[in-house]
C-alpha cells in the first residue's frame, strides 16, 4: 500500500511558494528501493509530482511505467539560445520542429538541449538553462510524447 506523502514543508525549497500552491496540498514524492529514483538514470514518474489525478486516480510510480515507453525514435530540440530561466512555449517548439523538419508522432522521445549542458560541474549548473513549462508539456503530450529528457 502506498503512503501518500503530503507536502511536509517541501515547498520551503521554493521561496514564495506555499502549500496552498500545490495540487491537493501535496509535495513531491521520492520512492526508495535500494537507491532513490533520483539517482543514476533520472526518470521522474508522474507520482513524483502528485499522488493522484484530478479525478482521484492513482498516479503511476516508476515501477509502473511500461518499458516500451523507453524505446522509440528520438528527436533533439536545441534550445541552447534561450536565456537561463526562460520557459519554452508551444510556438517555440513548433519553430524548432520546423527548423529541423520533424513532425512529432506518438511515442517520440524528445531530448531538450539547454545552455545547462555547458555548465555541468560548475556552481551555477542548477540555475542554468531554460525549462519546459505547462504549455510546452501539454503541447508534447497532446501529440503522444510520453518521455522528455534534458541536459539540465
Amino acid at each position: 500500500m502506498r503512503t501518500i506523502n503530503k507536502a511536509l514543508g517541501r515547498w520551503l525549497s521554493f521561496p514564495g511558494l506555499s502549500v496552498n500552491d500545490l495540487p491537493g496540498h501535496e509535495g513531491w514524492a521520492v520512492e526508495k528501493v535500494n537507491m532513490s529514483t533520483h539517482a543514476g538514470t533520472h526518470i521522474d514518474a508522474p507520482y513524483h509530482y502528485r499522488s493522484v489525478t484530478d479525478d482521484g486516480k492513482q498516479m503511476p510510480t516508476i515501477d509502473e511505467i511500461p518499458l516500451d515507453w523507453f524505446h522509440g525514435p528520438g528527436v533533439t530540440l536545441d534550445f541552447r539560445h534561450f536565456e537561463d530561466g526562460h520557459v519554452v512555449t508551444a510556438k517555440e517548439i513548433e519553430t524548432e520542429l520546423n527548423r529541423i523538419n520533424h513532425k512529432l508522432t506518438p511515442g517520440d522521445i524528445v531530448l531538450v538541449k539547454t545552455s545547462a549542458g555547458a555548465k555541468y560541474g560548475e556552481k551555477d549548473f542548477l540555475d542554468s538553462g531554460c525549462g519546459m513549462g505547462r504549455e510546452a508539456t501539454l503541447y508534447l503530450t497532446e501529440r503522444g510524447v510520453r518521455l522528455v529528457g534534458t541536459d539540465a
